[in-house]
């Protein structure tokens, strides 16, 4: 009786064993971050928190013990930091130095985990430099992406929008076009041509795409609220 009860025992282990790295492998993490302050001024410091959560319970997850945070303008990552989890949990700060320019930013946050799902956090932040004299933004004048609606792009009107990369960023494979409070209003995955496509409705303030480059790094372009007519729309 020893040998069947034995093989019985060691069948069930093994299945509860795959059962176990199946639920890890299909579980997703949640991220949530908290900021002290939306708007910066150069000098002061952004703090923030961050709890990653299990999708699957909303209890702290196991799984990454790094947190990854990203604090991103219109040409990448001004700065990147790399935080230990603890219990679900992560705490850090940001310096904003007179040499940031005045403009709209993204507090990203992520684990290698939620990578693989194209998950991530991000947080709008507004920096203000009151050292800046006659600040002009130079990046209106780079041309980094079109878009080519298929009807009318409209605020509140739903489109099917095929987007072309410039050559600076082909090789890119994946982007969200977010709203102004950082909400994904669609994913966009990219051919090796830097071909996209999304359905996607515009929302009423600044739509921009975050983009994620071949290299992994983060690009945050703008998008139009609306344009009259229809055929390419360049950046």
């Amino acid at each position: 009786m020893k040998g069947p009860l034995l093989h019985i025992i060691l069948l069930l282990f093994a299945f509860q064993s795959i059962q176990s790295s199946a639920q890890q492998k299909n579980q997703r993490e949640r991220i949530v971050v908290n900021v002290n302050n939306s708007t910066a001024i150069s000098g002061e410091t952004i703090q923030y928190s961050a709890s990653i959560l299990s999708d699957l319970t909303g209890k702290p997850s196991n799984i990454s013990a790094i947190l990854y945070v990203e604090l991103v303008n219109r040409t990448g990552a001004v700065i990147r930091q790399k935080l230990s989890v603890e219990n679900g949990m992560a705490n850090g700060d940001i310096f904003v130095p007179s040499t940031w320019h005045t403009g709209n930013y993204q507090l990203l946050a992520y684990t290698t985990w939620t990578k693989n799902f194209n998950d991530y956090c991000s947080i709008p932040i507004q920096i203000i430099n009151p050292f800046e004299k006659n600040f002009k933004d130079t990046l209106k004048s780079e041309v980094p992406i079109e878009i080519f609606p298929k009807g009318e792009w409209y605020s509140g009107v739903a489109n099917h929008i095929f987007f072309k990369l410039s050559s600076e960023f082909q090789g890119s494979r994946s982007g969200r076009v977010l709203d102004a409070q950082g909400n994904t209003l669609s994913t966009v995955s990219f051919n090796e041509n830097g071909i996209g496509k999304a359905n996607i409705t515009p929302t009423s303030g600044a739509n921009q795409l975050l983009l994620e480059t071949a290299s992994g790094e983060f690009k945050f372009i703008p998008l139009p609220t609306s344009v009259k007519g229809k055929g390419m729309v360049q950046l």
